[in-house]
């Protein structure tokens, strides 16, 4: 699909995504008739477009609710099938750059974590800027946004922020832990935890970066806590579902920083409740 009935399809999702959920401000005064007939016709245009190619190749988050967010809504509204091909992040851009090596672009929407995004994405020229395909004044209206503006995280304003939200997810097996055992991130640093701790690699982009990165930017943690983490002889590994299963199983009592959807997807497979429970609920009403 051409990039920009993509970008322009994918801004009308996003902007139902950051809406809020509060009562709606008064509508603004009316656009000249002009205007909105040719903006109007450039929409019907676009969308037709759309329709007569039939689909929108999607490249985006692991887990089933995701990708129903992100596709069930949006096929009945515009008629238009979602190729969706999930991937945990690490993949997407050796799989990318791949496929363009062999003259091969067969994505037209990302929709994934920002250190993918920034730290390779971007750098290899994935990404087209999102702003000239802008066609619909809603879309365009800048008071429509979270904050009044469009959340770009790069100067070429190609990496649309459109769910923030905070890192720090743990999973404990409460036959090993009892959930008031953790009442605090610091809480990991008591040497009865010490070799009882997985995680996800925090190296390279994931669950385990991001949460690294809140607990290296929350100014009661910090680096000093990070390193007294590190000395608690953390397993560490880069499968989400061998993560998982490690805590599921026994072989560690608290998991840091994995895919929640993951995480998720294997208590519906076989993980009973009672051998894996999250505690990140209690934390975030402490971190906030």
């Amino acid at each position: 699909m051409p990039l920009r009935v993509a970008a322009t399809l994918l801004c009308v999702f996003a902007l139902a995504c950051t809406q809020p959920t509060a009562s709606p401000p008064a509508q603004p005064p009316a656009a000249p008739p002009a205007a909105q007939s040719a903006s109007q016709a450039e929409w019907d245009r676009v969308l037709q477009a759309a329709k007569q190619e039939g689909k929108i190749n999607v490249i985006g988050l692991v887990g089933d609710e995701t990708q129903q967010a992100l596709t069930q809504g949006f096929e009945r509204q515009y008629g238009i099938s979602v190729e969706y091909q999930p991937d945990p992040g690490p993949g997407i851009p050796p799989r990318v750059s791949n496929e363009r090596g062999a003259g091969q672009y067969l994505w037209d929407v990302y929709v994934h974590g920002t250190t993918t995004a920034l730290q390779a994405m971007l750098p290899m020229g994935a990404f087209d800027p999102l702003e000239p395909a802008l066609i619909r004044d809603d879309i365009k209206d800048l008071k429509n946004w979270r904050g009044g503006q469009l959340e770009f995280l790069d100067e070429g304003r190609r990496v649309l922020v459109m769910t923030p939200f905070q890192r720090g997810t743990l999973y404990i097996n409460p036959t090993m832990v009892q959930p008031d055992e953790i009442k605090s991130y610091k809480d990991l640093l008591d040497p009865k935890w010490r070799g009882k701790l997985v995680m996800n690699d925090p190296r390279r982009a994931g669950p385990g970066q991001a949460t690294f990165t809140f607990f290296y930017q929350h100014p009661e943690l910090g680096p000093d806590f990070i390193r007294a983490l590190g000395r608690q002889e953390i397993t560490i590994l880069r499968d989400f579902v061998q993560e998982t299963d490690a805590v599921a199983q026994g072989r560690s009592s608290i998991l840091i920083g994995t895919a929640d959807a993951i995480a998720e997807a294997r208590m519906k497979q076989g993980i009973s409740a009672e051998d894996l429970e999250i505690v990140t609920r209690v934390l975030k009403r402490i971190y906030g």
